[in-house]
């Protein structure tokens, strides 16, 4: 789960009136009609009424925040460009050496590391769908404990997240338990260091999301007049709309702990690692794992949200292929939502949501 608002960058809640002058002149003959029956509407015979202009509302211009935030992105390109950071290693293990074609080894279609690739896939199928039979199981426990409904930001939304969870515990544990190899394969490195180069990483990663979510609200300007929702997420959403309480606090940890470690263990550890090794491609692994990341998220994110999650797993996916460090994605997962739910707090607070 990535929680999202729809411009980051966006200081204050945007204006949907579209900014549309209209200007009744008599200076043609079409024009001149409807000057007549403005008069005789307004009861002054032979007086012409002056034209009537809306002018359209005032646009903000660069402010310094918005400079910042183009500095901070400037910087984060040049840096990425810079170090090369964009560039991953094809094949083997993330992170780790190359052959010296820049391809794993062995044949990609006979190899121990493709048949371990293999193995990760399932493992990321099986885990995924783990969860879905911890939130039936969740589901359950409510309709035994009363038939409470409340499945949002409450006791009963606390208790689904918490199957969800468990249920892909369990799974991860009994993966881990009978096949050794999937957990040697997750992470190279479980130091803290992965941390702190999660968060340098979010550092780079999260102002070329905030310009992804500003090209995106662009674009919808552009095509409709539709005032929009600007959380773009059903969780955010509900988080911002309620009452921050002992449940409230039992989502926000769901969000921000439970969440990035579930879905990068899933998408990062198990899928993304997978595809490398049968691939044989980095940036193919990365790709297609952000591809369904993406997809994944589509029933709970709006459209606008979508090309903004898909840069965050991009982000996400090459922290990792470059590390070898788990923590490094799990970080950055947890960084991002955390950010992201203290701006909906702070953008709602001005302004309620409609």
């Amino acid at each position: 789960m990535a929680v999202l608002v729809a411009n980051p960058a966006a200081a204050h809640p945007a204006d949907a009136s579209g900014g549309v002058t209209v200007v009744v002149s008599a200076s043609t003959p079409s024009d001149e009609s409807e000057t007549r029956t403005l008069s005789e509407a307004s009861g002054v015979e032979g007086q012409e009424v002056p034209p009537i202009v809306t002018d359209p509302p005032a646009r903000r211009g660069l402010t310094g925040a918005d400079a910042l935030v183009l500095a901070w992105l400037a910087l984060a390109v040049g840096v990425i460009v810079w170090r090369g950071w964009w560039r991953l290693p094809r094949g083997g293990e993330p992170g780790g050496p190359e052959s010296e074609t820049g391809r794993p080894a062995k044949s990609p279609r006979k190899s121990p590391a493709r048949d371990l690739g293999i193995v990760l896939i399932g493992a990321a199928v099986f885990v995924w769908l783990s969860q879905i039979l911890g939130v039936t199981a969740a589901g359950q426990v409510l309709g035994m404990w009363g038939g409470r409904e409340d499945t949002g930001i409450g006791s009963g939304g606390v208790i689904i997240m918490i199957g969800q969870y468990l249920g892909a515990g369990l799974a991860m544990a009994f993966l881990l338990t009978a096949m050794p190899p999937i957990g040697r394969a997750l992470s190279r490195d479980w130091r803290l260091v992965g941390v702190g180069i999660g968060l340098l990483g979010m550092l780079l990663v999260y102002p070329l999301c905030t310009a992804t979510g500003a090209l995106t609200e662009w674009i919808r300007r552009m095509t409709t007049d539709v005032p929009v929702d600007p959380v773009a997420h059903e969780t955010l959403r509900r988080l911002v709309e309620s009452q921050p309480n002992l449940w409230w606090w039992g989502v926000v940890i769901g969000v921000t702990v439970g969440a990035p470690v579930v879905e990068e263990v899933i998408y990062r550890g198990l899928l993304q690692n997978g595809l490398r090794r049968v691939l044989g491609s980095g940036w193919g692994a990365v790709l297609v794992t952000s591809l369904v990341f993406t997809i994944v998220h589509a029933g709970a994110v709006d459209w606008r949200g979508m090309p903004v999650l898909m840069v965050l797993s991009i982000g996400l996916g090459v922290v990792y292929a470059r590390t070898g460090r788990l923590l490094a994605p799990i970080a950055m997962h947890s960084a991002f939502n955390a950010v992201n739910i203290g701006l909906a707090l702070w953008q709602t607070s001005a302004q309620p949501l409609p």
